[in-house]
């Protein structure tokens, strides 16, 4: 359902939009596609923890007219930004902090049952609750050297309703001046919380 080639093709943010919605219309008409999604399978789990959160953030990291290629393995970056030309610009590194285990069983109950756990927060709550994992994340992203990187660290949550707005955005801020006391060895730092459509400079 999905390959290789498909997510290291490089697309500008138009571009790349379109092809995540494109792959997740796909999967949701095959439920055998859906699980592996769920699950993060093979290739899924860069499409998920990766290629999704940089679809949302691609205006913050990049010219309109820019390329973003994202790449696969282990070589200490993520994406390559090239120019029109396809001349390389930069590089960027990817952190979506999340807990493991509370997603872990939440795929369990879904397949079990066909459909997650009741969550009740407090309004900016779910913001919170990823906090420590984020907070854990950038500390340990901030012993490696990225100099050469965009570090785009993303809170990505459930979207928002009307009234969790400006809840959320207090959270942000508080989790903003947390991450900024903390020294890191990159071209940048990024903090973005996707359903705000918002993005924190932690280092420029």
């Amino acid at each position: 359902m999905i390959t290789k080639e498909e997510i290291e093709h490089p697309r500008t943010p138009d571009e790349l939009r379109q092809f995540v919605a494109e792959v997740r219309k796909r999967v949701e008409s095959d439920q055998n596609e859906l699980k592996k999604a769920r699950k993060k399978v093979g290739l899924y789990k860069m499409f998920v923890d990766e290629v999704i959160p940089l679809a949302l953030a691609a205006d913050i990291v990049c010219e309109q007219s820019d390329l973003l290629m994202p790449v696969i393995g282990n070589q200490g970056y993520d994406v390559i930004v090239m120019d029109t030309e396809r001349n390389e610009k930069g590089k960027i590194e990817i952190a979506k902090p999340y807990d493991g285990k509370a997603d872990a069983n939440d795929v369990r109950v879904v397949e079990e049952r066909g459909f997650s756990e009741i969550k009740i927060h407090s309004l900016g709550g779910e913001l919170s609750d990823i906090a420590a994992h984020i907070l854990a994340t950038a500390r340990k992203k901030s012993l490696k050297d990225y100099t050469d990187c965009t570090l785009l660290i993303a809170g990505v949550i459930t979207p928002p309703f009307e009234c969790e707005l400006e809840p959320l955005k207090e959270v942000a801020e508080l989790l903003k001046e947390e991450l900024q006391s903390i020294k890191y060895f990159a071209k940048k730092v990024i903090l973005v919380v996707p359903p705000l459509e918002q993005f924190y400079v932690i280092q420029d």
